[in-house]
């Protein structure tokens, strides 16, 4: 009997350090396995911010304050109708400039902007977008539509024409080179995410 149970309690403890031998495996693995997942996340990252394009452009970031600032004085001037057709890069208008607003990396793409999310492009960022301005109305529908009466007033008194101030006014709101109706048919943006535009500036008549 004396003999059975020291066999039995070999076994046992055999059993049992193998036991933990196993556990003790199965934690280093797991150990291991979190370690490369962490690390894999930091390299990541790592590589992410030393992308050059994913770190901020300077001269961008004081471009995108200048801009703020100046559509804030736009609306406090009251003899200016600059806020609503002033937009980011209007400095370099008629020449290719490259414009990235969201910091993706990609130049002249098409984003959403405001409390409604309208869509439009880096390069055809309008005060409105960005600066809520009483003068103009409450904000959405009301200060696109307010913009483009106000709009047209200033250029008939200017051309004296309905026609020529028409003409103004979409030079003034010039979209085409966000390439909308393309966003829309890859699913980017939607035709609503246009109505900023097509219920207030499309026609451009005067």
């Amino acid at each position: 009997m004396l003999k059975w149970d020291d066999s039995t309690n070999n076994f046992n403890i055999k059993a049992q350090i193998i036991i933990m031998k196993a556990q003790a495996s199965l934690e280093m693995v797991v150990g291991l396995i979190i370690l490369l997942v962490v690390a894999g996340v930091v390299i990541g990252l790592v590589l992410h911010f030393v992308n050059p394009k994913n770190i901020p452009n300077p001269r961008e970031q004081i471009g995108k304050r200048d801009f703020q600032s100046k559509c804030e004085s736009f609306c406090n001037d009251v003899s200016s109708v600059e806020y609503c057709r002033y937009f980011w890069g209007s400095e370099s208008k008629g020449t290719n400039t490259n414009l990235d607003w969201n910091g993706d990396g990609e130049k002249n793409g098409i984003i959403k902007l405001g409390n409604y999310q309208w869509a439009t492009c880096e390069n055809r960022i309008f005060c409105f977008f960005i600066q809520p301005c009483e003068r103009f109305g409450s904000g959405g529908l009301d200060t696109m539509t307010k913009c483009k009466r106000i709009l047209c007033q200033t250029y008939i008194g200017k051309h004296g024409s309905g026609d020529e101030a028409s003409r103004a006014l979409h030079d003034a709101i010039d979209i085409s080179q966000c390439y909308f109706d393309a966003a829309v048919i890859r699913g980017e943006i939607t035709e609503s995410d246009l109505n900023w535009y097509t219920k207030a500036f499309s026609d451009a008549e005067c």
